[in-house]
């Protein structure tokens, strides 16, 4: 009995040694883990780092800025991609002509239609939402290289104070007759000083689509008081608001003008975009063509290019007509635009000018640009 006795506490010795001995080992392995919570962490993502945003200023909400919507809406892919960032920076055409010549690049594009062409962007495989209007082709290149997700319309602003100084009362519905009519340059007292003021300022292609037929004076003259209309867009028409709210500026009257629209804003992926980058890069695209994303454009005074099941609420008047009228936008394709862009904004000064030559080749340009598009 006593050898029974004296095998089991050699047996029990050895059996406490070697916990004694290899218990750390194990121990040392399991402290950093947490069963109870090792289940809820996400799985580690294929890739993490940065994915750049580049936003090419081309024209601008009615408030706000589209560079700083589209870093709101990046947000909601961080916290889902624990380690995925997203770097939105908004830049002009120059801007980024720079950076790209310093080697920089981005991995998603932000571009007003007529910045590039098709080349550089890598061809989208993705399911695109129904459109408004014609869109849904202006950014295909055969393929499907860019989408668009915000559009914005043209204005027709008049100064107050010069229209009642002309004797001209700006029409419920303005047509090219009135318009016309109105674009011719006049001279006039006021006070002491003999004053010559323009009838029309702002965009050229434009003006020659509504069939004018004399030169329009910079956008400028028009803030400036020397011009008593202007053809501009939706966030002209914020500022002026702005400048009279803060008792600056003048008193205006503004007329939506009808559906054609070079105002389109797209999102590409760059060629070169790393592959582990494109996954999320589509993600961002699709989501800000989702209806959450695309009815918040109201918030910032921009207008949706996608087809939404409630029409988004604005809180002015403007922005109503504005959203009204572009229910159906026509819109040149973004990389023809590009292409034809130059010789479109000559061909339609030179028609402004009396040019005939120049007015064919303007309504050629325009035609090639969109066949179903008519002058005005």
């Amino acid at each position: 009995m006593r050898g029974l006795k004296g095998a089991f506490a050699a047996v029990m010795f050895a059996v406490v040694l070697a916990f004694v001995l290899l218990a750390p080992i194990f121990l040392q392995k399991a402290l950093p883990r947490n069963q109870y919570t090792e289940w809820m962490q996400p799985s580690p993502e294929p890739y993490s780092g940065i994915v750049r945003v580049w936003h090419i200023v081309g024209f601008k909400p009615y408030k706000g800025s589209f560079g700083n919507y589209l870093a709101q809406w990046s947000r909601k892919i961080e916290k889902k991609h624990v380690g995925i960032y997203f770097e939105v920076l908004s830049m002009t055409a120059e801007e980024a002509a720079g950076r790209l010549s310093r080697g920089e690049s981005p991995d998603i594009y932000s571009f007003p239609a007529g910045y590039t062409d098709s080349e550089g962007l890598l061809e989208l495989d993705l399911e695109t939402p129904r459109y408004v209007g014609n869109l849904n082709d202006v950014g295909r290149d055969k393929g499907l290289y860019a989408v668009p997700y915000a559009v914005s319309g043209y204005c027709l602003l008049a100064n107050s104070q010069i229209l009642q100084e002309r004797n001209q009362v700006l029409p419920a519905a303005v047509d090219s007759e009135w318009l016309s009519g109105a674009q011719q340059s006049m001279t006039f007292e006021r006070g002491k000083k003999r004053v010559k003021i323009s009838g029309l300022a702002g965009d050229a292609v434009m003006a020659a689509y509504w069939g004018l037929d004399a030169p329009v004076a910079p956008y400028e003259d028009f803030l400036n008081k020397r011009a008593a209309l202007a053809i501009a867009d939706a966030r002209a028409a914020g500022d002026l608001q702005r400048s009279l709210e803060n008792n600056k500026g003048f008193t205006y009257e503004i007329r939506i003008l009808d559906g054609f629209t070079t105002l389109v804003q797209l999102l590409g992926i760059n060629k070169s975009t790393e592959p582990q980058k494109v996954p999320y890069a589509l993600e961002f695209i699709q989501l800000m063509l989702s209806e959450e994303a695309q009815a918040t454009l109201a918030d910032i005074g921009a207008f949706p290019a996608t087809a939404l099941a409630a029409a988004p609420k604005y809180d002015l008047e403007v922005l109503q007509s504005i959203a009204k009228m572009l229910e159906a936008p026509v819109a040149p394709n973004a990389f023809l635009y590009k292409r034809y862009r130059d010789t479109l904004y000559e061909a339609a000064n030179r028609a402004l000018s009396g040019d005939a030559f120049g007015a064919k080749e303007f309504e050629e340009r325009l035609i090639e640009l969109e066949p179903d598009i008519k002058i005005r």
